[in-house]
């Protein structure tokens, strides 16, 4: 399973992929406790400046594997090919995040977490920790306000995702 790529000017590399495990590992989380969006925080690196991305994101068990011939730019987080990490490039968002220069609307570099289950209202979930980080291979490269992560088998008619935004205050 290759962990590093290099997609649309960034370097993307996969530090890991963990299922989380609570005291009973056989217990599922209900959907009671569920979040119905991934929970991101992005931070830069040490030198040369990646960013380094954190997801806690919630996949139902039993997923089918995902074909490669159906899959964009990205990265396979699961060694069973059924967890899979993409970026789309850059996008301007709708977001309540508003400040007096982007009227809450904001650049953001789009990542997407696919996974094929045939259950479309899942009842439990496991929770996984997905860390990566990705470098701007050029200098002058597009500058972005945030990310968006989305969670792609949850309902994708009405996903909206995560933004969120590198902290500067403690730099």
């Amino acid at each position: 399973m290759a962990n590093k790529i290099i997609i649309g000017g960034i370097s993307l590399e996969l530090k890991f992929c963990k299922k989380m495990k609570n005291d009973d590992e056989d217990t599922p989380i209900t959907l009671d406790y569920v979040s119905s969006e991934p929970i991101v925080n992005i931070y830069k690196g040490a030198d040369p400046h990646p960013y380094i991305v954190n997801i806690m994101s919630y996949i139902p068990p039993n997923l089918n594997d995902i074909p490669e011939k159906d899959l964009n730019s990205g990265l396979f987080l699961s060694e069973d090919n059924t967890i899979f990490l993409s970026y789309t490039g850059v996008n301007m968002i709708n977001t309540p995040i508003t400040t007096t220069e982007n009227l809450g609307n904001i650049l953001c570099r789009v990542f997407n977490i696919l996974y094929d289950c045939e259950d479309q209202t899942p009842s439990t979930y496991d929770l996984y920790h997905i860390q990566f980080e990705y470098s701007l291979l050029a200098k002058n490269f597009q500058s972005v306000e945030g990310i968006i992560v989305h969670d792609i088998n949850l309902d994708p008619e009405t996903d909206r995702g995560t933004v969120t935004t590198v902290r500067i205050d403690d730099q």
